[in-house]
């Protein structure tokens, strides 16, 4: 009995070992083909992580200085295909002429993190505080169509206002010499508050003064068409004797053009900056009294813009100042004026 007892025992601890083995075997073989799934989730999860943030579209914050007139839908227009052609999303605010509200702006898109940033400043100094926070939060900025005068500002798409208003200048120095015997009583209409406007007064003033005969007779401000035609009918109350109005920008000029046809005074000649639709309908109109429109490009000027503010996200090299160049239109060139109409139907409304 006792040689049975201890066979029995023996079997007994064998059978223990056995199932001991096995069971460390399954468990080894449970967290061997546990380890590769756990390795394949991480690094899955790490490649999808990597993809999302390739694919992440760049966010940039854009201020303009108010949305009046054509010329900045010609603006928001090229900043819209900027977004769509290089595949970034672009936030467009307007600072509605008001710096406190330009510099709200800027500080809302410093707090969202954007990736970039591009501006036409309201002035010159008054802009400075908020457009160095931008630079001090490592946000890149762009300064387009106007600038600030801080050592910040490194990067500015635009045009050479002197040059917009003196192209304008060549051309009425010419035809005042050739049509009018070298002789014109002339009506500036300007603007102090902005630095573009006073450059483009004094490039104007500045060909203008070429012809000895010119009397400049009148020098006063309107930004808005409103404005431009309240001031046109100031200036021809006190001046009737007005030949020529030049004007520095585009609904200054629409202004000046709606009053002088009210009043049906289209014996004075009107000259100006900044191009529209209406505007280039009227140099087509039969003896039209505007003869000349100097340009910028503000497609192009809003398409750079952002263009650039995104390659500066990138960390690419982009050009301290891209100078975009200006255009004269006359009446001496319908085909070209109508080619200007042609290009534009989208803004026909």
């Amino acid at each position: 009995m006792k040689k049975k007892s201890m066979s029995v025992a023996i079997l007994a601890l064998a059978a223990t070992m056995l199932l001991n083995a096995c069971g460390s075997s399954a468990t080894a073989s449970t967290a061997e083909s546990t380890a590769p799934a756990a390795a394949d989730s991480t690094a899955t999860s790490t490649a999808a992580a990597s993809t999302a943030a390739s694919t992440k579209k760049l966010n940039i914050g854009s201020v303009i200085l108010n949305t009046s007139g054509e010329w900045f839908s010609e603006v928001i227009n090229g900043m819209n295909a900027a977004a769509k052609d290089l595949d970034v999303n672009v936030q467009i605010a307007s600072a509605d002429n008001d710096v406190s509200k330009e510099a709200d702006q800027l500080d809302n898109f410093i707090a969202q993190k954007v990736d970039g940033i591009c501006v036409s400043p309201q002035n010159s100094a008054a802009s400075i505080p908020a457009f160095e926070r931008v630079v001090a939060a490592n946000i890149p900025i762009v300064a387009w169509n106007t600038n600030v005068e801080s050592d910040k500002s490194k990067y500015f798409v635009g045009v050479d206002n002197t040059e917009l208003g003196s192209k304008t200048g060549e051309y009425f120095a010419n035809y005042v010499k050739t049509k009018m015997s070298g002789k014109a009583k002339v009506a500036v209409i300007g603007i102090h508050k902005y630095e573009i406007g006073l450059d483009r007064v004094n490039g104007f003033l500045k060909e203008a003064k070429t012809v000895p005969g010119i009397d400049i007779i009148a020098n006063q401000d309107a930004e808005l068409k409103e404005e431009g035609m309240k001031v046109t009918e100031n200036i021809l109350q006190a001046h009737p004797e007005t030949q020529v109005i030049w004007c520095w920008n585009q609904t200054s000029l629409e202004g000046c053009i709606a009053a002088l046809k009210g009043l049906n005074r289209s014996d004075i000649k009107v000259m100006g900056t900044d191009m529209s639709v209406s505007l280039a309908k009227t140099m087509l109109e039969d003896k039209s009294f505007l003869m000349a429109i100097t340009t910028q490009q503000p497609y192009k000027l809003g398409y750079d813009a952002v263009k650039n503010a995104v390659a500066l996200a990138k960390g690419q090299t982009v050009d301290g100042k891209d100078l975009i160049p200006v255009l004269t239109y006359s009446v001496d060139d319908k085909t070209a004026i109508q080619k200007y109409i042609d290009d534009r139907k989208d803004l026909v409304k």
